[in-house]
Order: C-alpha cells, then structure tokens, then sequence
C-alpha cells in the first residue's frame, strides 16, 4: 500500500520522538502547518525537502513518493536553526 507524504511525514516526526510543535519548529514551521501536512489537508512545500535531508537523514525521494528504503531517523536531530533564507 502507498502511503502519502504526510504519513510519511509523521512517520518521521514520530521514529525522532519528537511533538509536533518541536518537529515543526525544527523545520521552521508551525505546528497548524505540520497538523495540515499530516492530516492531508495541505501538502508542505518543496522547501522542507532540505531540513528534512540535513537534521532527519530523509531521502528527499523517499519523501515525496514513498520510494525506497525508510530512512533510519535519528532520535537526536542534526543541530541547525532555520532562518528564512532556508524556507
């Protein structure tokens, strides 16, 4: 069964052990945003591909469509804010 980009979104939220308001301030966004992506409501923009890669071990293809292997997330994030300039 395929899954979506938002389950495979909290699939990634929840293999870090992360909430959702830490997850999405983790990728310079909102907890509405994260809810939003999750629930299928909205899809998340092109430019959470990045941190995604960089803190969450995510294969950016993975991500989008559901190709390949699950990555292994770490429980501890690379560190790195995101300012504007990443969105």
């Amino acid at each position: 069964m395929k899954t979506t980009i938002g389950t495979r979104i909290r699939l990634v939220r929840t293999m870090s052990g992360r909430s959702q308001e830490r997850f999405a301030a983790s990728l310079g966004y909102t907890r509405r945003s994260l809810l939003n992506w999750e629930g299928g409501t909205a899809e998340p923009p092109i430019a959470i591909l990045k941190p995604m890669r960089d803190r969450y071990n995510v294969d950016p293809v993975w991500l989008v469509m559901g190709e390949g292997e699950t990555p292994k997330v770490p429980n501890k994030p690379r560190l790195g804010g995101v300012g504007r300039a990443d969105r």
